[in-house]
């Protein structure tokens, strides 16, 4: 048995090399949560440190999850301090983990290493970027690269672009999120940010095609005292095509309280920033905002809010928050209301909106053990605590710092830091009771959009409709049927019929002209 302290300790100093070759079939440890109507269950115990950032899990089309640790994989000398440079990964949702790809297998490292985002694209393949290595380090960059990269469901790796090709590094290195845009149905360019590089040396905002031309839209820090940002956080996208994202800023001793602060910005899809609120000192804005169903935009802060002395940071214990796109801003939740911090503290993620209209979220600390928390919260403020973390000895998993996801099982799926038989972090689902559903790999699109539409129990589907209107179909698979967006077709719902009984999108396909 183990104490959550030495899982904490092991989650620091512990580095594991794993191969690319390895399928594991990992232990299944159901855990009930005390509220009847909710389950948690870990599914998969990691025997290797994950350290996998806040990217969280991504359902593929074949119903399996997708994932990155920028731990784990080969061990090179090129990823030194590091010491070993990140994997790319699948698990079901049973839990069997497979390895699909192991960065910087060979030497020199060109395919990059550290991986720290991944996205579904709209033609089913995966879209992330590396923080380091690739074909110009160490030559044209003293820090941070990077690279761009597309991965097939069965793990065919292809090397989309190498940052800081440019002189002077003017592209941009060490990218971070990304978000795709989408044009009449159809796989669109990707839009991003970078730490390092640009004109101003403080990083990038770029565009870039699926064939990998790159075009820098904004050059960070170009306003005084870096009041435009930098290194900003993913995007996300209105249906006006306006991104909106969040970023620190003020690099100068007086530009902020304690010499930086955060804000949170739009950006015309030409490059131009405008900021929405700026806070008066560093309140460590996390990165992903989540747009609602109600048109505003809702987000979490590490630290800021309430202050409790010794179970915070001094500038608070995070706080959950509302925006609109006119920057009208309100603090909806302040953690650590609780006795004892028992609803949790200094969230490390954003949040997602699930079907039945909450949030869903989690904490890095705070809770019963203190080693984190799952939550659910209105978009009025109502909150309710769903799971303390290291529990039973933490074989439940402790610290999560990956956002959830929704599968279209209508269950949640996350990842720990750290916990779990081996100490080394665990995969769980949380089952709230919330009933199956379908989504799309694309959105949006004209009338004659063949639209990839996610789900399960495809097979003997016998209808396909876009707001009541049938469309003609083909089942790929159990988890994965394609339709033809049909004449007279409306903006709205899509339903497949199967022979378990009807499916309901989670959001409304939008029919454009």
């Amino acid at each position: 048995m183990h104490s959550c302290e030495t899982t904490r300790q092991a989650k620091l100093t512990s580095s594991h090399s794993w191969t690319a070759t390895c399928a594991i079939i990992l232990l299944f440890i159901p855990t009930a949560i005390a509220a009847p109507a909710q389950t948690f269950t870990t599914l998969a115990d990691f025997p290797f440190h994950i350290d996998g950032g806040g990217v969280g899990l991504i359902q593929g089309t074949d119903g399996d999850f997708y994932g990155i640790t920028t731990d784990g994989g080969a061990t090179n000398s090129e990823c030194t301090p590091f010491g070993s440079c990140g994997t790319i990964f699948k698990v079901t949702p049973t839990g069997t983990l497979t390895i699909l790809h192991a960065f910087c297998s060979t030497t020199p490292c060109t395919g990059g290493w550290f991986p720290n985002w991944l996205i579904r694209g709209g033609d089913g393949n995966f879209y992330g970027t590396t923080a380091f290595g690739g074909a110009n380090h160490p030559n044209t960059c003293s820090s941070g690269c990077g690279t761009m990269f597309k991965i097939t469901p069965t793990g065919t790796f292809t090397t989309l672009y190498n940052f800081c090709a440019l002189a002077g590094c003017a592209d941009g290195g060490a990218p971070g999120s990304f978000v795709q845009a989408f044009a009449g149905g159809v796989f669109g360019d990707v839009y991003g940010s970078t730490l390092n590089g640009g004109a101003f040396g403080h990083g990038t905002i770029f565009s870039i095609t699926p064939k990998g031309q790159l075009t820098v839209l904004h050059n960070s820090c170009a306003q005084a005292n870096c009041s435009d940002g930098f290194g900003s956080g993913p995007l996300t996208q209105d249906v006006g095509g306006n991104f909106y994202g969040v970023a620190p800023t003020g690099s100068g001793e007086k530009s902020c309280n304690n010499g930086w602060c955060d804000l949170i910005f739009r950006m015309t899809p030409a490059g131009t920033v405008t900021v929405l609120h700026s806070f008066p000192g560093p309140i460590l804005l996390n990165a992903d905002l989540v747009k609602g169903t109600d048109g505003l935009f809702y987000g979490t802060t590490q630290v800021s809010g309430k202050r409790v002395a010794n179970l915070c940071f001094a500038q608070g214990c995070g706080t959950i928050f509302k925006v609109s796109a006119g920057g009208e801003y309100s603090t909806i939740y302040d953690f650590c209301s609780q006795a004892s911090c028992a609803d949790g503290s200094l969230p490390e993620v954003g949040l997602i909106q699930a079907t039945d209209g909450n949030f869903y979220g989690s904490t890095g600390s705070g809770g019963g053990p203190n080693y984190g928390t799952l939550f659910m919260i209105t978009s009025s403020g109502v909150f309710t605590s769903l799971h303390s973390f290291c529990q039973t000895d933490c074989a439940d998993g402790s610290s999560p710092q990956q956002r959830l996801v929704q599968g279209t099982d209508g269950r949640f799926y996350g990842i720990t830091q750290g916990g779990g038989i081996n100490l080394h972090g665990t995969i769980f689902s949380l089952d709230m009771g919330l009933a199956p559903f379908v989504t799309f790999l694309i959105s949006t699109g004209p009338v004659g959009t063949k639209v990839g539409i996610l789900g399960q129990g495809f097979t003997g589907t016998t209808a396909v409709s876009f707001n009541g209107t049938p469309a003609t179909f083909t089942t790929k698979s159990d988890t994965y049927v394609t339709a033809v967006v049909p004449a007279g077709a409306t903006t709205g719902s899509v339903t497949v019929t199967t022979p378990s009984g009807t499916l309901t999108s989670n959001v409304a396909y939008r029919v454009t002209q």
